[in-house]
């Protein structure tokens, strides 16, 4: 082999090499980017949840609303066929936070058919759904991740679709504020 040839496959090996690392590097972060805001960190360890009351976008609306009762909440989540779903509350580490985790299918109506549905073992029960962070002017921000659905392996009402980001227009983060 002369000199060029030598160089040709060290570059080729280098040029290999850095292609290798950068597709695992792609693959991590894109992994990593999947699973991140929907579970609990190993450092974000969770208690039973000590948190009672109502909030809304807009409490005298009376439209939709996130019911927490310490360990248990409800919560109006989809409008067209009147979907209501149970919540598992939990406290983290971090003050003032609490995340939400779906439980079970409270209510569904069938008006349309065409429109989303639960079918609720098809629904995650261990993925985080949403985050709850208290205020200190009383108001709670709700950071909405959406219910993973295991058979479709996607993430469902999100954006428009959950019921208290339609209701804020579409805006997020949402501030929810307590409803007496």
């Amino acid at each position: 082999m002369h000199v060029n040839s030598i160089t040709f496959v060290l570059l080729f090996i280098i040029l290999l090499s850095f292609e290798g690392n950068a597709q695992s590097n792609s693959r991590n972060k894109i992994s990593h980017h999947q699973t991140a805001p929907n579970t609990t960190s190993e450092k974000e360890k969770t208690a039973p949840s000590d948190l009672k009351g109502t909030w809304a976008v807009i409490c005298k609306n009376e439209l939709t609303e996130l019911d927490i009762n310490k360990n248990e909440g409800y919560l109006s989540l989809y409008d067209f066929n009147a979907i209501y779903i149970n919540l598992k509350v939990e406290k983290t580490s971090n003050k003032d936070e609490y995340v939400l985790k779906y439980a079970s299918l409270a209510s569904q109506q069938d008006y349309y058919k065409e429109n989303l549905k639960i079918v609720d073992e098809e629904i995650s029960k261990d993925k985080i759904i949403g985050r709850l962070i208290l205020q200190k002017n009383g108001k709670a921000e709700l950071q909405w991740i959406g219910l993973y659905n295991i058979k479709k392996q996607k993430l469902e009402f999100v954006g428009n679709d959950f019921l208290l980001i339609k209701e804020n227009g579409g805006k997020t983060p949402l501030i929810l504020e307590p409803c007496h």
